[in-house]
């Protein structure tokens, strides 16, 4: 059957019915979570792998209101039970020996740009290039705000997917959900990581003026 995994995002509602780690191990191989996923499925505490793809991970600050403790010693922990955290630059505090760097090269030379807009489709493209057969992805919805037009990103990277033979599994009524969305076939966009950067750049800028 091969090696499957499950792609956790942080729409919320997804979860429901599921009571912890041990039910979502269940239906995979592997765990990935997102670089916040902390705030939002803190049970969620032995994940395969971390990805923080953003520009200057290093200043990433958790929501205080949310989760006022150190993100990076929740990152130590996941470690400490196994996870490696993916990156596009090296995080600082974080055993060096458990980053690993983002195969951006080979992502572009892969994939169409189209499939490279969001996290969450990056993920499912890493996963069809690594050879995972089956991939579940729960909590990934993008229905507000800019993240909506991360819809088009993660529908060409399930085509992407399947294109390989990898098994894509959404919430019920998702793929229809996004296929009727305007943002579907909305213009080409830049690898995240860059855009991630161009926002970071832009931010720095409005702290320093």
């Amino acid at each position: 059957m091969g090696r499957s995994v499950l792609i956790c995002g942080l729409y919320m509602p997804d979860y429901h019915g599921i009571s912890g780690m041990e039910a979502l191990s269940k239906l995979a191989d592997e765990t990935w979570v997102m670089n916040d996923w902390y705030q939002f499925t803190p049970w969620l505490n032995r994940p395969a792998r971390i990805w923080n793809i953003h520009a200057a991970p290093h200043t990433h600050i958790s929501d205080p209101s949310r989760f006022p403790w150190d993100w990076k010693e929740w990152y130590r922990k996941s470690i400490a039970n196994g996870a490696r955290v993916i990156v596009t630059e090296l995080i600082e505090g974080i055993d060096i020996r458990c980053q690993e760097l983002l195969d951006m090269e080979g992502l572009l030379r892969d994939c169409i740009d189209y499939a490279l807009g969001c996290q969450a489709a990056i993920m499912i493209c890493q996963a069809a290039r690594e050879g995972f057969k089956r991939i579940n992805v729960i909590g990934a919805r993008f229905h507000e705000n800019e993240y909506v037009a991360h819809i088009q990103a993660m529908m060409h990277a399930i085509v992407f997917a399947r294109s390989k033979g990898v098994e894509v599994i959404l919430p019920e009524g998702r793929e229809g959900e996004w296929a009727l969305s305007r943002f579907s076939d909305a213009k080409s966009m830049d690898p995240y990581w860059l855009e991630s950067k161009k926002n970071s750049e832009q931010l720095k800028v409005k702290v320093t003026a």
